[in-house]
């Protein structure tokens, strides 16, 4: 592990730690990037696509928050992913969203691997981008280790 994925894991920590105590409105919006894209990248990279909408994050959010750190292949990837509902919807309840997603492991599995290949293949990208990320906002950060 390199100074960059402590420094932003540090990071996600602490503020991870306060959106516990404070709740969401404890985040800002540039903090919330890091939030996003950091627990994206240890959910998907712990259990695929599957894992990340089993823990409900939003698709749409998190392919912005790729987006503002300028990491434009796993927008494009989460794009793709959200196509493969119905009407590009993605349900917020749990139980109608998982249906779906079985439904589209079961029927786009390759689709769905080939996918998950291509984001793990831009975690370095990730890291050095999120990393810029919060150097350049460092005075949001502070004094979280940065």
């Amino acid at each position: 592990m390199g100074k960059d994925f402590e420094m932003i894991n540090a990071v996600f920590s602490t503020l991870v730690e306060r959106e516990k105590q404070r709740g969401a409105e404890g985040i800002n919006d540039i903090e919330r990037v890091v939030l996003l894209v950091w627990h994206a990248s240890g959910i998907i990279g712990n259990g695929g696509f599957r894992y990340f909408f089993e823990c409900g994050l939003s698709l749409p959010e998190t392919a912005k928050a790729y987006e503002r750190i300028g990491v434009e292949n796993v927008v494009s990837i989460f794009h793709q992913v959200r196509e493969l509902f119905p009407a590009n919807e993605i349900p917020d309840n749990w139980d109608e969203r998982m249906v779906l997603v079985e439904g589209l492991y079961e029927g786009q599995a390759e689709l769905l691997e080939q996918l998950e290949s291509e984001f793990f293949s831009a975690d370095e990208l990730m890291e050095q981008q999120l990393a810029g990320w919060i150097r350049v906002n460092k005075d949001v950060f502070q004094p979280t280790n940065v």
